[in-house]
Parts: C-alpha cells; sequence; structure tokens
C-alpha cells in the first residue's frame, strides 16, 4: 500500500505572527516594585481610614482594593510572568489566604473580622516591603 503523498502548499492554515512573539514580556522589576509600593500604600490607607472610622462610602473602595491584592502580593511578586497574569494571580491568592483564615476562625468560633483585617494587612504590608527589599537587593547585585 503506497503512502499518501500530501503537497505542502494545499490544505495548510497560514502561518500568522508566533506565539512567542505574541506573548506579553515579563514584569520589570521596577515595575513590579513600584506596583509592590502602591499596593502596600494602599494597604496603609486602608488601615488608617478604618481606625479613623470614616464613612463606608470612603472607606469601602480602598478596603476592597486593598483586600484584593495586599495580603498575596508578597507571595506572588518574584514571579516572572507578565503584568495581566501578575495580577490575576496576585487577587486569586489573595482571596485564598482571605478565605481560607475566615474558614479557621468560623470553625474555631473565634469571629473577629477587623482583627482579620488588620493582621492581613500587618503582614501584607511588612511582607511586601521584605519582598520589595528582595527584589532590589538581587537587581543590585545583577547590575554590579
Amino acid at each position: 500500500m503506497a503512502a499518501l503523498h500530501r503537497d505542502p502548499s494545499e490544505g495548510t492554515a497560514p502561518t500568522g505572527p508566533s506565539d512567542a512573539a505574541d506573548a506579553l514580556p515579563p514584569v520589570s522589576s521596577v515595575v513590579r516594585s513600584r506596583m509592590g509600593t502602591a499596593i502596600a500604600g494602599i494597604g496603609l490607607l486602608a488601615v488608617v481610614l478604618t481606625a479613623a472610622n470614616t464613612p463606608a462610602a470612603v472607606r469601602a473602595p480602598v478596603v476592597l482594593v486593598a483586600a484584593l491584592l495586599l495580603p498575596g502580593y508578597p507571595l506572588v511578586a518574584r514571579l516572572r510572568v507578565d503584568l495581566p497574569t501578575l495580577l490575576a494571580i496576585n487577587v486569586c491568592t489573595s482571596l485564598a489566604l482571605e478565605a481560607g483564615l475566615a474558614v479557621l476562625m468560623v470553625e474555631l468560633r473565634v469571629w473577629h473580622p477587623m482583627a482579620l483585617g488588620l493582621a492581613l494587612a500587618a503582614f501584607g504590608v511588612g511582607g511586601t516591603c521584605s519582598a520589595l527589599m528582595a527584589l532590589r537587593h538581587a537587581e543590585a547585585r545583577h547590575l554590579r
């Protein structure tokens, strides 16, 4: 039985740009540093607004953004991915941490959402500052 012969010019899909050309570049250390600084600042602002007992219309958007970005950033800061992927992973990690700790508080019958929020803010701001210092140190070593 003879093998079927296929003409390479027939029936092939047109070739477009390669997948590698379509991929976004990884987030640079400068962007990662600025993003971490902004996220830590939003976290501090959320703590100040909560402590000052500001109206909910002012406080809620800031606390929501801080809750979505702050707790997970120290864990994902060093990932070498593009910006949309980094933000998506950061939000998912933050929500997973918050949900896990909330379930733990319910199971232990110790429901203190304010204490949980302050603990997550402290961990987030401290961890973000630590991650940013590690990133800057690694970049400075690389530039030598």
